[in-house]
């Protein structure tokens, strides 16, 4: 008895570590996403007022407000990565949601800041598994971007952004984890995220 109360204690201070580091994480990437839900939300909904939710109306507006909504891309990566790096480095990789940004749709953000440092072509290898599989079941990739851009930690992290239509979300974000948890188990030692940085 005292053995399984000693187990449920162990269990318990675990869940209660990964809480408090869900809740960082989640205060981490609060001001990104208030700020970049907005905006994308305000060029979609100009986007489409223009097309009147019809698609490739081929007129100038339409181009324009297009431009527009996928120009905002590439900043948002590289935002993302950057707060991957300087506000939740300590999440070895992670999934976003922006809810409804796009319409009905989602913009998914997939972050990392686990390159590997033992084994420098994995990550390549399990972000190409996951791009092979995003084009197969037809998945948006809407940019990616890495950061630091230069310097002794370049591209130590990187950040994908995603349009998942409404309710695909969990099934993005579970292969992606399926992907990362089949690369982890390709390095030898220990499992714990936080060891691979090494």
């Amino acid at each position: 008895m005292a053995e399984n109360e000693q187990d449920g204690g162990g269990r318990d201070a675990h869940e209660r570590v990964h809480q408090a580091r869900r809740e960082r994480s989640d205060a981490a990437w609060r001001p990104f996403e208030e700020k970049w839900s907005a905006l994308v939300a305000s060029k979609s909904d100009a986007l489409r007022e223009v097309t009147g939710n019809k698609f490739m109306t081929g007129t100038p507006a339409e181009a324009d407000a297009e431009d527009d909504l996928n120009g905002l891309f590439p900043l948002m990566a590289r935002a993302a990565a950057e707060t991957a790096h300087e506000k939740d480095f300590e999440s070895r990789w992670g999934f976003r949601v922006l809810e409804h940004v796009l319409g009905r749709d989602h913009l998914c953000v997939i972050f990392n800041n686990n390159p590997y440092k033992a084994m420098p072509t994995l990550r390549a290898k399990e972000l190409e598994e996951y791009r092979d599989w995003l084009a197969e079941v037809g998945v948006d990739e809407l940019a990616y971007a890495e950061y630091p851009e230069r310097g002794e930690d370049e591209g130590c992290s990187y950040a994908l952004l995603l349009w998942c239509v409404d309710g695909s979300q969990s099934y993005v974000e579970e292969k992606y984890r399926a992907v990362t948890l089949k690369s982890m188990a390709e390095i030898p030692g220990p499992r714990d995220g936080d060891a691979m940085k090494a």
